[in-house]
């Protein structure tokens, strides 16, 4: 995952920097700092984000499955969460690849 060399290298190194990570989970975490799985991960954060660069530097992170549940705000749905670090994952690929897509979207996209 992401080893080959050239442009996509870059990008994958850029993502998973701990750079981006640490301000992935600032990004993750607005508005949320009040969730039980936020505080869990909080409270060992350094220990969470560099065994997290680990894993995906090594290419042995996986993503985790999903919690399911239910609410009624304001209309009954069901909610699929990732778990805190896989959002955080999600977060730094966001930071990373959305200002090169962005550039080619007109501006109503």
């Amino acid at each position: 995952m992401g080893t080959s060399g050239g442009v996509h290298s870059h990008i994958f190194e850029q993502i998973i920097s701990l750079e981006n990570l640490f301000e992935a989970w600032f990004d993750c975490i607005k508005g949320k700092r009040s969730r039980i799985d936020v505080q869990h991960f909080a409270r060992d954060l350094e220990k969470h984000i560099f065994s997290l660069h680990d894993d995906l530097q090594k290419g042995t992170w996986c993503h985790g499955t999903y919690e399911h549940f239910r609410v009624a705000d304001p209309k009954p749905r069901q909610i699929h969460k990732a778990s805190v670090a896989d959002r955080i994952v999600h977060h730094a690929i966001v930071r990373v690849i959305e200002p090169l897509f962005e550039r080619s979207f007109i501006y109503d996209s």
